[in-house]
């Protein structure tokens, strides 16, 4: 290394602070200065892999260098070098504010979430001539489609990630009514009702003082100005802002199952909203790109309710500077080698006694979540090290009191398995009245899609057919022919899946755009010997514009292009699969 580049002014086993001269890299750059030298880079040349920290002390030292230093200073580094015989593990909790997650786990050792919401509204043709001819300036309020299955699951997920345990969600139209709830035996039913979002578009006038030119920044544009702006002074001036704003009302219960007896109840509105300086985005396309935001901002109040606030504790995991085995368990750790570091440990705590080993099994046990483990090495650590000043910065308090918590507040005996999801599932060649060829297998792979992501046992499509073709079967319709217990026995499966398309096609006629799917899809169960489920929502699309021609043409464009990419009415059949399999449980 050319030491003439930058003066070391402290240097030890663990640390070095050096004087960076001005205008070094600190780090590597990217871009034009990609290669460049940079002080790490000359650092780790000499000493190998090396962890900086930097902070500019220019008014320590005179003429205009900068220290560059891997600890604050040196008299942090001499302090340091004494006690840094430990690093900090993250362990990451969920302290609820509800007490019926301490007082009734075994509600949440086996949850089942519906979300009720109710049917769809495809839009119509008087809908969009209205839209089309009364366009108002001030205010206006449109309801949006909720996609339900989509925050039914990330509800789901986001409440199992704490000591809840999800076990099926599902989207329903009837809030008294489940069939399922016998195959999900829960230990709780968590209820969810929402309405409709809304978007509504709003203009808003708002007074802004404005800086002069010689220090004016963020002037609005001159359109949404009244007045002149005087030269060299301040001034309030009154802007035009558009306001977005979506909202959803929702409202929950919470009963235990079986009994039905209601634990908790509640009701909420979440919003989200944007200023724009004009109205010009259409509402639709403005909640498309928001409505995420939307569903975190509701699931966030779910998780608040029965998860609580998330917090993060850190375990030290001790290790002994001059003993080598104690620094490998110590770097197999920090590289995440978890069960080789607890190896050692154990092999050293049997041997030795050493509260430093038990403590850091107890962290080992925290992470695997064996909660009574931790807390009995933890235990064992806190007596061993009562003498030791090594441990006075160890947090017995906050270690205890997260394992008694931890431990009150997690789920009692686990609900039995959710029987609905054992039987294996083959889902058919779709049957159709309808001339696209594409269409009916382009649907088939969306329902395979969404049951796939639902948690379902599925027969492959590929060995589906192939089993099928061996016994002359090539088309859905041809399978009337066959009784569906032989077809059972053949695939090997205790369902079926069913799907009859009845209409799949696009009108287009310039002024006038329609695009449809219906059809029926249901299940068939063979213990039972009957139909368990079916649906047969349709999707309609209607649309009116002013121009025939660039609309037309519009049309036609995007239909070649769907016929090319064999998906015709793509948009259309995956909320048709949505909109149906979304009534079925699923799985987080």
């Amino acid at each position: 290394m050319n030491k003439t580049l930058f003066k070391i002014l402290y240097e030890d086993d663990d640390f070095i602070a050096v004087n960076k001269p001005a205008g070094m890299l600190s780090i590597p750059a990217r871009g034009s200065l990609a290669g460049e030298k940079s002080l790490s880079g000359l650092l780790i040349e000499k000493y190998g892999k090396i962890y900086v920290v930097h902070r500019h002390l220019s008014d320590l030292f005179q003429g205009g260098n900068r220290l560059m230093k891997i600890i604050i200073s040196i008299c942090c580094a001499i302090f340091l070098a004494g006690c840094g015989n430990y690093y900090s593990v993250k362990m990451r909790y969920f302290l609820t504010q509800s007490p019926l997650v301490v007082e009734k786990p075994e509600v949440f050792s086996g949850l089942y979430l519906i979300l009720v919401s109710p049917e769809h509204e495809d839009e119509n043709i008087i809908g969009n001539i209205l839209s089309s001819a009364l366009k108002q300036k001030h205010i206006r309020l449109r309801r949006m489609e909720l996609d339900s299955l989509a925050f039914a699951k990330r509800a789901g997920q986001a409440l199992s990630r704490g000591k809840i345990i999800v076990k099926a969600y599902r989207v329903s139209n009837d809030a008294a009514y489940d069939p399922y709830l016998s195959g999900i035996n829960p230990g709780g039913v968590l209820k969810i009702a929402v309405e409709p979002p809304e978007v509504s578009i709003s203009k808003e006038e708002r007074q802004v003082t404005y800086k002069d030119k010689s220090g004016r920044n963020n002037e609005p544009p001159a359109h949404q100005v009244s007045g002149a702006m005087p030269p060299d002074q301040k001034q309030t001036r009154t802007a035009v802002v558009w306001i977005y704003k979506a909202s959803i009302n929702i409202n929950g219960s919470l009963s235990s199952y079986p009994g039905g007896m209601l634990l908790d109840s509640w009701d909420e509105t979440a919003e989200i909203s944007a200023d724009k300086h004009d109205d010009a985005e259409p509402a639709e396309k403005w909640y498309d790109a928001h409505e995420e935001d939307l569903l975190s901002a509701v699931v966030s109040k779910l998780v608040a309710r029965y998860l609580g606030r998330p917090v993060e504790r850190n375990r030290p995991v001790f290790f002994k500077k001059e003993d080598k085995q104690s620094i490998e368990a110590k770097d197999l750790s920090r590289h995440g080698r978890w069960n080789e570091s607890s190896a050692i440990w154990e092999q050293r705590f049997r041997t030795s006694g050493d509260w430093r080993d038990a403590l850091n099994m107890g962290i080992f046990h925290e992470r695997q979540k064996n909660y009574d483990k931790a807390a009995e090495y933890y235990r064992i650590a806190q007596e061993k090290s009562s003498l030791d000043k090594e441990a006075r910065d160890v947090r017995w308090n906050e270690i205890f009191s997260d394992m008694t918590f931890i431990s009150s507040a997690g789920p009692g005996v686990q609900a039995g398995p959710a029987e609905w999801f054992v039987p294996r599932v083959a889902v058919l060649p779709f049957s159709d009245e309808t001339t696209s060829v594409d269409g009916p297998e382009m649907l088939r792979n969306f329902v395979f899609g969404t049951l796939k992501q639902g948690g379902y046992d599925l027969l492959s499509l590929e060995e589906t057919d192939g089993i099928l073709r061996n016994y002359g079967f090539s088309q859905g319709g041809q399978l009337k022919a066959a009784k569906n217990q032989d077809l059972c026995k053949w695939l090997r499966v205790e369902r079926l899946f069913f799907g009859h398309i009845t209409e799949f096609n696009e009108i287009m006629l310039g002024v006038y755009n329609k695009r449809s799917v219906k059809g029926r899809l249901s299940l068939w169960d063979v213990n039972s010997g009957s139909e368990i489920w079916s649906g047969e929502k349709p999707v309609v699309m209607q649309k009116v514009s002013k121009e025939f021609g660039f609309n037309f043409a519009g049309q036609l464009a995007r239909g070649l292009w769907e016929r090319m990419k064999k998906k015709p009415l793509a948009a259309e059949s995956a909320l048709y699969a949505r909109r149906n399999i979304e009534s079925l449980p699923m799985k987080p």
